[in-house]
């Protein structure tokens, strides 16, 4: 008679802190991140995956807060006893969040905070997107160097464009890096106009956008603002 014994092992389990506005202003952002962790972690965890680790994601809304997000992360890296800290969108809760990381010794990683002020924040501090700066430079140059066909057949450069902004910090430090290198490249920004973010109104801006199609070709609309305007 031969027996066979099956041991499960059960897996190792390690805890993650998402710190997330997935409510207030930026909950756009933060609830579309979150939709990708889980996306993640399903997979991660997923029978397909033969890897001996269990992964957790503890997730905390901060809504934008800064205070709240220094006291959640603290709560999270000294009570919950998570390992790492994921998230952050804004300067003012990702640089709260990056500072008890910091002074924790925490390894904090976001994928969506950009603001140029972060860079070399803390070396614990970690992001997988541009810089405010690097994405206006390479949105400039995206324009400028964009070649398109005409009805008639006729290869062309964009010449001109127009920015339409939201009142942010993220906005307002992507435009600047663009205004400074698009003249550069021998293109001209014809018109910069501004609308509220909280309560936008687009009439305006249409208005003065379609005067501008009426006399220039080869014009660019470069929109910079959240996904929902």
């Amino acid at each position: 008679i031969i027996f066979l014994v099956f041991y499960y092992e059960k897996k190792k389990e390690i805890k993650i802190g998402a710190l997330l506005p997935v409510s207030g202003v930026n909950s756009d952002y933060g609830n579309s991140i979150k939709k990708g962790m889980d996306l993640a972690i399903k997979f991660f965890n997923s029978d397909d995956n033969d890897s001996d680790i269990y992964l957790k994601i503890e997730y905390g809304d901060t809504k934008g807060d800064p205070n709240l997000a220094r006291k959640l992360t603290d709560d999270y890296i000294n009570k919950r006893k998570v390992v790492a800290v994921l998230g952050g969108v804004e300067y003012s809760d990702t640089s709260a969040i990056a500072s008890v990381c910091g002074k924790e010794k925490v390894v904090f990683l976001s994928s969506a905070a950009s603001s140029s002020k972060l860079s070399g924040f803390s070396k614990y501090f970690f992001r997988i997107c541009p810089s405010d700066e690097t994405e206006g430079q390479m949105m400039a140059e995206r324009i400028a160097n964009y070649q398109f066909e005409t009805f008639e057949c006729i290869e062309r450069f964009f010449e001109n464009v127009v920015i339409i902004s939201e009142q942010s910090d993220y906005a307002e430090n992507v435009k600047v890096a663009f205004v400074e290198k698009f003249p550069v490249l021998q293109s001209k920004i014809q018109d910069i106009i501004i609308y509220n973010s909280i309560i936008p109104d687009f009439k305006n801006a249409l208005k003065i956008l379609a005067e501008k199609m009426k006399t220039l070709d080869n014009l660019a609309i470069y929109v910079l603002g959240n996904s929902k305007n």
